[in-house]
């Protein structure tokens, strides 16, 4: 795997179990990584810093992440960014709609290492 030095990403989830696991995990890899507790949170991030990639669950109170999504494939500032959807909704409809948002991927619950890598290396954040 390619050096991932200074690397930001920014893991949207509203269950700290699940934020603090993902961070665990990419900080092994030497990732950069910030977290928010919804989307409102995770907007208010990326106005205050830049980001590489966003990884975001979809059921969250406030903004969800499809509410996210739209947001951010909608602003010119953030639609270069690679989101990837980090879910523990499995079903096919809720893969295509963020598929249709343009989710750059989509994960399922509960996530391994190999899972994480193979969605950076998808978004083209790392090279496996």
């Amino acid at each position: 795997m390619e050096a991932t030095q200074n690397k930001k990403i920014l893991v949207v989830d509203d269950l700290a179990v699940h934020r603090n696991q993902a961070k665990s995990i990419l900080e092994k890899y030497g990732f950069l990584i910030d977290t928010a507790e919804d989307g409102i949170d995770a907007l208010y991030k990326l106005s205050k810093c830049s980001y590489d990639v966003i990884i975001t669950d979809i059921e969250m109170p406030n903004m969800n992440g499809f509410e996210l999504l739209s947001k951010l494939k909608k602003t010119l500032e953030y639609i270069h960014i690679p989101v990837v959807v980090l879910s523990s909704r499995d079903k096919d409809k809720d893969i295509r709609r963020a598929k249709k948002l343009k989710a750059d991927y989509y994960i399922t619950k509960p996530i391994t290492n190999d899972e994480f890598l193979n969605a950076l290396s998808v978004v083209g954040l790392i090279n496996t």
